[in-house]
């Protein structure tokens, strides 16, 4: 998880669950920008 997409926990990470979910469902290999802002693809994430 990236430090700063951390500070911002509005109801519980619900942008940053959201954007997850929506990079997974267009890049499910994770091949555009990884990393990108905090959001990792799915084989990334702990």
């Amino acid at each position: 998880m990236d430090l700063v997409a951390d500070q911002y926990d509005f109801n519980d990470h619900a942008m940053r669950r959201f954007t997850e979910k929506l990079k997974d469902a267009i890049d499910p290999v994770g091949i555009l920008a990884p990393g990108k802002q905090g959001i990792w693809p799915a084989a990334h994430r702990p």
